[in-house]
């Protein structure tokens, strides 16, 4: 039987609005491992115990209905699974693994399903044998045809990166990357601790009984079930220890967190704890930043930047998140011929910066021009990849690397609006670190026209150390050594919280400047008229 429209709806409105979808000057100290890759296809992790019908009813959609095909991967040919979803499901098969030869039956069964879902009456034995790499690749091959593979208990735990079983963690199929999970208890808690400590980089999930978690169209999170799920990162060094309960319902967003934020959280407990108690100074050691911000520009902006690449014969690469490229539009415009576009985001989907063509525009390049757009699709593809250190290499050879909007934004070492469900979120944590390319800096765009002199405030009083810098529509700071230059028709307010004492930083009254006037990034002030 079909859902119907009703619950199709709700269903929606809570998973995503909900289903498919560095050789050179060292810029920053912070080099993190490549961050996971977005998942293909639908994961589902639940507890134990009995599933509410609403979350069984989204599995039974994600499946396919009618129309799909489900493989029950069990000890037991009388799964009560098969039973429960009966009523959504027309063509469901169990296979019960206990027998040796069913691993070929399942190979085949598998090869030809919409979805996977595995039992929690797993032995721990039986969970072992089933890490087999044919097996793992069959259900890769599911994922990959956008299908779903699920679990309970056991299963669910099977799918991670890593499960703990009996005084040990044990491999699993790494299906959900950089992850251990446990849901077989209703207190995984010290359990999940005791693992993490020794797998500082992972993200631990505890799913417990009852709940019910859906990770689909790469990233999003989904907690479907009435009971509340955790997700975890472990102290290390200077890092706390960070945990955060999820559970419906969502009201105001289109999913409940972002995987990829959980992963860089975790893996940035490898490196030193950011942002650091001292911010260094705001410095661009060669070459030139210019930092617009958006919502247009103004003629000496491209003058400047046409200038700072060494003319019109230069080398231009322009990064857009759209099938268009206002940069590399106005560079031919101006008379620029060597003007390539390459698109970070299109047609959902994120581009690799390891790809040869982009690696091969930027080596030669002499200018990178960043449009706007989301923040964390540019973090998506060029954090930490071989394009990120080709544009440090080309501000290291004395370049220019330019950008309005979002394509500001991620130029500081401190990212703001790097939560993918909303822009409306400041500091989104994981998603947290930008580019790099001066360090120190909070940096935000479209300023006073969306009322972010608001909010920016409040952001610095948490850390105090970082140098805020607000940036109007139409209007940009050109960066060269510690000295930074206004362009454009409004202005450009610079925030110092670091000088005023005591345990909580005081309000203060940005310095704000007009085009023309420079500010001091190392000291901190107005660079007077008779100092220039």
């Amino acid at each position: 039987m079909k859902i119907n429209s009703a619950l199709a709806v709700l269903v929606a409105a809570a998973m995503f609005a909900v289903l498919p979808p560095c050789v050179s000057q060292t810029i920053t100290d912070r080099t993190l491992p490549k961050a996971v890759q977005p998942i293909s296809g639908t994961l589902v992790l639940a507890g134990v115990g009995e599933l509410a019908d609403r979350s069984l009813q989204t599995f039974a959609w994600l499946a396919g209905e009618s129309d799909g095909k489900l493989v029950i991967v069990s000890s037991d040919r009388d799964n009560p699974l098969k039973k429960q979803l009966g009523g959504w499901l027309d063509n469901i098969t169990v296979i019960p693994m206990s027998e040796e030869e069913n691993s070929s039956r399942a190979l085949t069964a598998i090869s030809t399903a919409t979805a996977v879902w595995l039992s929690d009456d797993f032995s721990d034995a039986f969970a072992q044998s089933f890490m087999d790499e044919k097996l793992k690749q069959s259900l890769v091959a599911v994922l990959e045809r956008n299908g779903v593979v699920g679990g309970q208990g056991k299963g669910a735990q099977c799918l991670a990166t890593n499960f703990v079983t009996p005084g040990k963690i044990s491999k699993g199929l790494d299906l959900l990357p950089n992850s251990i999970v446990d849901a077989t208890s209703e207190n995984s808690s010290e359990t999940l601790r005791s693992a993490l400590k020794m797998k500082p980089a992972r993200v631990g999930w505890e799913i417990p009984p009852g709940a019910f978690v859906v990770v689909h169209d790469g990233r999003r999170v989904g907690v479907i079930g009435p009971t509340e799920i955790n997700i975890r990162v472990a102290a290390r060094g200077d890092w706390p220890e960070r945990v955060q309960s999820f559970g419906p319902p969502i009201d105001d967003l289109p999913y409940t967190t972002d995987l990829m934020a959980w992963s860089r959280s975790a893996q940035a407990r490898t490196q030193p704890r950011f942002p650091p108690k001292v911010a260094p100074t705001p410095a661009v050691a060669n070459g030139t930043l210019i930092i617009i911000g958006g919502g247009g520009s103004t003629p000496d902006m491209w003058t400047r930047l046409i200038d700072s690449a060494g003319g019109k014969d230069a080398n231009y690469v322009c990064l857009s998140q759209s099938d268009d490229s206002y940069g590399a539009n106005k560079l031919q415009e101006l008379g620029c011929q060597n003007v390539q576009v390459f698109h970070s985001y299109l047609n959902g989907k994120t581009a690799p910066g390891d790809g040869t063509d982009i690696v091969a525009a930027l080596e030669y390049a002499d200018a990178v021009y960043l449009g706007g757009g989301r923040t964390f699709r540019f973090m998506d593809a060029y954090q930490n990849t071989k394009s990120h250190q080709l544009m440090r290499n080309i501000l290291a050879k004395g370049g220019v690397i330019a950008g309005t909007s979002a394509g500001a934004q991620i130029q500081g070492d401190f990212l703001v609006r790097g939560d993918p469900r909303t822009n409306q979120t400041l500091w989104y944590k994981g998603n947290d670190t930008g580019l790099g390319f001066i360090r120190g800096v909070i940096i935000d765009a479209h300023f006073r026209q969306r009322q972010r002199h608001k909010v920016l405030p409040d952001l610095l009083k948490i850390h105090p150390q970082m140098l805020g810098i607000g940036i109007d529509e139409a209007t940009a700071i050109v960066v060269t050594g510690t000295t930074a230059e206004v362009l454009g028709r409004h202005s450009v307010s610079f925030y110092d919280y670091a000088s005023k004492p005591g345990s909580e930083a005081s309000p203060a009254d940005p310095v704000v400047l007009s085009a023309s006037q420079k500010y001091d990034l190392k000291n901190r002030k107005l660079i007077e008229r008779s100092d220039n």
